[in-house]
């Protein structure tokens, strides 16, 4: 499940990244979608552990950070095959 809400997560980061500044490499969009993703998923977990009847887990922690850079990595791949197609 955590995997799943983050994929889409990583996705509109990537988006977002990418329409703010068009000059970032590939790379570059990558690390700071994990990072940014990261991040989350570590407050997420955090603030999760104030809720009666959840508990902080980094496995899922390490879900979310996994399905925001496949989101990432979706968003990268789809916009590169647009901007190729545009030539």
């Amino acid at each position: 499940i955590h995997f799943g809400e983050y994929v889409p997560f990583g996705f509109l980061i990537s988006r977002a990244l990418n329409k703010i500044n068009q000059g970032l490499s590939s790379r570059s969009l990558l690390m700071v979608t994990l990072i940014l993703t990261i991040l989350h998923a570590m407050g997420d977990e955090f603030h999760q552990s104030f809720v009666p009847g959840r508990s902080c887990d980094w496995h899922d922690a390490l879900a979310d950070s996994i399905g925001g850079m496949v989101g990432g990595s979706i968003y990268l791949a789809q916009y590169m095959k647009t901007k190729l197609r545009q030539r």
